[in-house]
């Protein structure tokens, strides 16, 4: 086989946004790098080439673990509900296109303390993609909205 001579770095990029539900303020905000499991990779690869199985990544799931992810984790560990559809997207800022999922906790809901958040495949945390810990865990009241914005670039 001939060498390769490019290749694909996946990088993905987690926006924490904490904010006040009456007055807009924000409370917390965090950007970071996150883990990109070896399971997410795979589905990526699978998608790209339109293989028979196609992997959505619809959910956004907060965790009460402050573990770091591993290659290995295929399952979003202390999963904490509800876990939100997130809404996607493909995105362009600075002549740079990505790939975007979006969800809100509102007041009612993930009322506890977060330590990390994750995109899976399935509702229950299974078929996860990618992780991200928080530098210090989030103590979500009911006065407050969580928003995660997940990015993941393929360049």
């Amino acid at each position: 086989m001939a060498e390769l001579k490019d290749a694909v770095k996946i990088v993905g990029i987690v926006e924490v946004t904490l904010k006040d539900a009456q007055t807009g303020e924000i409370v917390y905000r965090e950007w970071g790098y996150n883990t990109i499991v070896a399971q997410g990779k795979a589905y990526m690869r699978r998608n790209i080439i339109q293989h028979a199985t196609q992997y959505n990544g619809n959910y956004l799931c907060l965790s009460g673990s402050s573990t770091t992810p591993t290659d290995s984790e295929t399952s979003v560990p202390a999963l904490i509900t509800p876990v939100k559809t997130a809404t996607k997207s493909i995105v362009t800022e600075g002549g740079v296109e990505y790939m975007r999922w979006e969800a809100t906790w509102a007041t009612s809901e993930a009322n506890t303390t977060i330590y990390s958040v994750a995109i899976a495949e399935n509702s229950d945390g299974t078929g996860e993609w990618a992780r991200y810990v928080f530098s210090s865990p989030i103590s979500k009241t009911s006065t407050q909205e969580l928003t995660i914005t997940y990015s993941i670039l393929l360049n």
